[in-house]
């Protein structure tokens, strides 16, 4: 899992500044820097691609990301809907779950 954080750190203006894993809860935080989309736009963004890739892997329960002066989304595993990839988390529910 570490790897796939640190992938996703890789877009400019994007750093991984910290994550635990603890009690299957994947805790990441990443400051983002918007160049040409909102904030809370990429943070929805980034928060559906890293969910994509990491849905296809077993051993957590919750996903919890909170990107710096943004907001945090945490979602249970259990709320993705099925696709041919493993599941994925609807756009719509990660924007209702960014606080």
């Amino acid at each position: 899992m570490k790897e796939i954080l640190e992938f996703y750190d890789k877009e400019e203006g994007e750093k991984l500044l910290n994550y635990s894993f603890v009690n299957s809860i994947l805790k990441a935080t990443f400051e983002i820097t918007p160049i040409k989309v909102p904030a809370k736009n990429l943070a929805v963004r980034r928060y559906r691609q890293l969910s994509d890739e990491l849905v296809q892997h077993e051993g957590w329960e919750v996903l919890e990301v909170s990107y710096m002066n943004i907001g945090t989304i945490s979602m249970n595993r259990n709320e993705k809907e099925p696709n041919k990839n493993g599941g994925y988390f609807p756009k719509k529910k990660i924007e209702e779950r960014l606080r």
